[in-house]
């Protein structure tokens, strides 16, 4: 189906994402930029979609396609979510980061960051939690340093993920450390409401932690 057929059946926002894609495109390649939108639920459909583009764009060498496949790559897995295929979303999300991690173009990496994480709250959703864990660590030791929006705040919600892990398996004190770590790292961009909510957030973590260490001390 030609984009201009796609109406009824993709999102708003896929819809704008394969325009933004066809607009990079010399002319004469918009004829191969054709997707087959399947029938069936919501999120099947969607699924299915996602798959589509990233099978038919994922090697292209137009950088904004490619984005729009990365992105598509990652959807996959917020679709597979909805369907409580968990071990098929790892999968997805483990495919996704496998395909794309090597390129150095900003917005692909963006993607790739996005995707890590999606993988580390899957393990979590699995209840893996030392692979929960180093994914996590994995995404911070990536991204912390960014200089992307995105990417700093990928880290940053993975930060405070990886310290309510942890206080959870009784371990407050690295917690906490990884919470102060994260403030101190993030705090300054308030020109990033995003990456300050979870500024917020970790406050709000560093708090309820720091009571939860100090009954622990004081039983």
């Amino acid at each position: 189906v030609l984009l201009d057929e796609l109406e009824g059946h993709v999102s708003l926002r896929l819809r704008h994402a394969l325009g933004d894609a066809l607009g990079a495109v010399p002319d004469d390649d918009h004829g191969a930029l054709r997707v087959e939108v399947p029938q069936g639920g919501e999120h099947v459909e969607a699924f299915e979609m996602f798959r589509s583009i990233v099978e038919m764009f994922g090697d292209s060498p137009h950088v904004a396609v490619l984005e729009q496949a990365a992105i598509a790559a990652g959807n996959q897995g917020s679709a597979l979510s909805h369907l409580d295929r968990d071990e098929e979303m790892l999968t997805v999300y483990e495919a996704a980061v496998a395909r794309f991690e090597d390129r150095q173009e900003p917005e692909i990496r963006d993607q790739v960051a996005i995707g890590l994480f999606g993988r580390a709250k899957t393990l979590a959703r699995l209840d893996r939690k030392r692979e929960e864990i180093e994914a996590y660590g994995d995404v911070i030791d990536r991204f912390e340093g960014a200089d992307r929006p995105i990417q700093r705040t990928v880290a940053a919600e993975a930060m405070n993920r990886l310290a309510i892990t942890e206080s959870q398996r009784g371990n407050r004190q690295e917690a906490t450390a990884i919470l102060s770590r994260l403030i101190d790292r993030f705090a300054a961009f308030d020109d990033e409401p995003e990456l300050q909510e979870q500024v917020g957030l970790a406050y709000e973590n560093m708090g309820t932690t720091l009571a939860l260490l100090k009954d622990y001390q004081g039983a």
